[in-house]
């Protein structure tokens, strides 16, 4: 999550993300970052905390994913495409801490559901600036869930490190940089997806996200 402030003073102006019509500068997207995490603060999330991120894929689910990585919490990947019945399985299973939802999940126990509707981006965009940052290269970030085609997934947990260094060897293998326009066109739940997204906005890149469903024409 660091690596978002330094682009914001290196290439402030510059565009970081954009999605459905929106484009977010590399200064804005990392203010946005800064007050979600202020927020998760507030709310007692903090180091070490598994969060499930069951949301579709948009500029404030990209933003979740950095803010939670700079408060030093885990993120769980959670298909906001599945069942409710498979969401409940996995909950039970990793038990987070919290899940966020575009959508209300009965029958969830011991997990509160957290909706990502006009109340929490309301709270967000009046939060704070000015929330901490966790320094821990070691500390676990996110549960890279494999894909489950011969049984149930198996979830790795990947370090800040890990996944740091994931985005140097893009950047050394496939020659990367702050000046490329990169479209995702893979969901976030997946590895790949989400890798390539914070590889390309923490170098300073900008990110198109355009994500499924669409059409083959668009």
């Amino acid at each position: 999550a660091e690596t978002l402030d330094h682009a914001a003073r290196s290439r402030g102006d510059h565009p970081a993300l954009i999605h459905d019509g929106t484009t977010l500068s590399h200064a804005k997207f990392a203010a946005l970052v800064r007050r979600t995490a202020t927020v998760l603060t507030e709310d007692g999330i903090g180091r070490g905390d598994l969060v499930g991120l069951g949301m579709q894929d948009s500029i404030e689910y990209v933003a979740l994913l950095f803010a939670l990585a700079r408060v030093g919490a885990i993120t769980l990947p959670v298909d906001a495409r599945w069942h409710e019945d498979e969401k409940r399985r996995m909950v039970e299973f990793f038990a987070p801490r919290l899940l966020f939802s575009d959508d209300p999940l009965p029958g969830i126990e011991g997990c509160p559901v957290q909706l990502a509707d006009d109340v929490w981006k309301a709270r967000v965009a009046t939060a704070s600036e000015d929330a901490p940052i966790v320094h821990a290269p070691d500390l676990g970030m996110v549960v890279s869930l494999s894909s489950g085609t011969t049984g149930r997934p198996t979830g790795p947990l990947l370090t800040h490190e890990q996944m740091y260094a994931r985005t140097v060897s893009q950047m050394a293998s496939l020659g990367f940089s702050c000046y490329d326009r990169f479209m995702t066109a893979t969901p976030l739940y997946f590895g790949g997806g989400r890798a390539f997204t914070l590889s390309q906005i923490a170098i300073g890149a900008t990110l198109i996200l355009n994500t499924p469903p669409f059409k083959a024409q668009e």
